[in-house]
């Protein structure tokens, strides 16, 4: 991949997936609704953006499924480039280690996750939820003089997303298939 690699791909992936999605350890349920879903997507946002203070780490491991799987098709926008696109698959390891990555990277960071629809099983304990979620900030790049420039960046992610109740009560992302769009601007 030119201009910025696999850790853009997988930078914009997690950003996109993890903005969308958990409650903590403090809430248990006893079935999926439309009111602890939104919560649940608020909560992860709130945590994984570094709005609220929380381990990101512990509550992904506790909030992601021992079996989850994520797979992105990521196109990216970048003034003189042709515009690229790449697919992405990652378990729930290489999701969390990519995710406290990309945590450190953007600054200035603003992102809103809106829910476009959601279907919850008849029996609450499986949900499909998608979501639209629009990203804004600022990410070092380096420049052929050798030194780094903070670069404008949007992204848009759409994605369907599988939520599962665990038998504890916890809510837990299982399944994400995403579409995003990574538009770099002029600096």
């Amino acid at each position: 991949m030119g201009f910025g690699g696999r850790f853009l791909f997988v930078y914009f992936l997690a950003l996109g997936l993890i903005a969308p999605s958990g409650a903590w350890a403090k809430d248990k349920h006893s079935k999926l609704t439309q009111f602890n879903i939104k919560d649940f997507i608020e909560e992860t946002s709130a945590i994984t953006t570094g709005s609220k203070s929380v381990n990101i780490a512990g509550y992904l491991q506790q909030h992601v499924s021992s079996n989850a799987r994520f797979k992105s098709e990521v196109t990216f926008q970048i003034p003189g480039y042709d515009e690229q696109t790449q697919q992405l698959s990652l378990n729930k390891q290489e999701f969390i280690a990519h995710s406290l990555q990309a945590a450190e990277t953007l600054q200035d960071y603003n992102v809103g996750v809106s829910i476009r629809k959601t279907s919850i099983d008849k029996d609450g304990e499986r949900a499909t939820v998608y979501t639209i979620t629009e990203e804004y900030g600022t990410m070092p790049m380096p420049q052929q003089d050798g030194r780094i420039a903070f670069v404008p960046v949007e992204g848009e992610t759409s994605c369907m997303q599988i939520l599962t109740l665990t038998r504890k009560g916890l809510i837990q992302m299982h399944r994400a298939t995403c579409e995003t769009t990574i538009a770099f601007q002029q600096h």
